[in-house]
């Protein structure tokens, strides 16, 4: 966060209930909890490009092989390309007139959750493919790597959830 915007939620906690709209501050914890999972997806790009690449020379038997991997590279192609909000911008409106949901807040969720959502289900579908033309002894393999998937789901959500606190602690709200 920058330092323009500490404190910025900091008025918020001298309201009653009444003075705040609670779902707009649940929608601007979720931008925030998305914009994290955002960086840290996006921080695997380098990664995104060698996999696509290597995907790319690969022949597959049939056409719907390809199509899958191409959805999933697609999808999180999207998913990463998204630019980030304004966490800034969006706590100092709230800060300021905490009854209604940042604009931006507005704006970036519902074209991250879609962009998300896609990207699970593309991922899924190319996990299933890869599982289809694995052999017994890469079964192993694929299972490890979805135990590793898992782990790093659950790490990353703990990741997550302790640096949303310190960014709300940074803005100024109190527990």
């Amino acid at each position: 966060m920058s330092d323009g915007c500490a404190d910025a939620l900091a008025p918020t906690n001298r309201l009653s209930p009444g003075q705040m709209d609670a779902s707009a501050f649940s929608a601007f914890g979720a931008e925030v909890d998305d914009t994290l999972t955002l960086a840290q997806i996006s921080a695997g790009l380098p990664a995104l490009g060698r996999l696509s690449a290597a995907l790319s020379r690969l022949s597959w038997p049939d056409g719907a092989a390809g199509g899958v991997i191409g959805r999933f590279l697609t999808a999180e192609h999207h998913l990463v390309k998204l630019a980030p909000p304004s966490l800034c911008a969006d706590a100092t409106t709230l800060g300021v007139a905490p009854l209604s949901e940042p604009a931006g807040t507005r704006r970036f969720l519902p074209r991250y959750r879609p962009a998300m959502a896609a990207a699970e289900s593309a991922l899924g579908a190319f996990r299933a493919l890869l599982s289809r033309y694995a052999s017994t002894g890469e079964g192993r393999l694929l299972s490890s790597i979805n135990l590793l998937a898992a782990r790093y789901a659950r790490n990353a959500a703990a990741t997550n959830r302790t640096a949303a606190g310190t960014i709300l602690t940074e803005l100024g709200i109190r527990s």
